[in-house]
């Protein structure tokens, strides 16, 4: 009988980690970055959105997939949405939770590749 209930207090842990590790993932991120690509610095003003959260797959700084992020702007009150976008033909905005903030940076394109729709994908 204890050994049981011992089995079933173990196997509720290790599911409640899960489940933890799951959410903290989403917040935090990875920084994976695409090969070839020309990243610019993070954008200085990230520490006003707090609360970053994935509404989407967690990409990381990788610009060959698109991402859509939220966070709530301490300036405004608000809570916001962000999705990668293209500024110009080669040029894409990419967001990412780090450390609980939305942050921000601009991505030249890799060599033979363009942005559309907020990723960069072969011309």
């Amino acid at each position: 009988m204890k050994t049981g209930l011992i089995i079933a207090l173990i196997i509720v842990l290790v599911v409640g980690l899960g489940i933890v590790a799951v959410n903290f993932s989403q917040t935090t991120g990875k920084a994976t970055l695409t090969s070839g690509a020309n990243y610019g610095p993070i954008d200085t003003g990230f520490n006003t959105f707090s609360e970053c959260t994935y509404l989407s797959l967690n990409d990381g700084w990788d610009i060959t997939y698109k991402s859509r992020v939220r966070a709530f702007d301490k300036k405004t009150g608000i809570m916001v949405e962000r999705e990668d976008s293209c500024d110009t033909d080669t040029k894409v905005y990419e967001y990412h939770c780090e450390d609980g903030y939305m942050k921000e940076r601009v991505a030249i394109c890799p060599s033979k590749m363009i942005c559309k729709d907020g990723i960069c994908v072969r011309n």
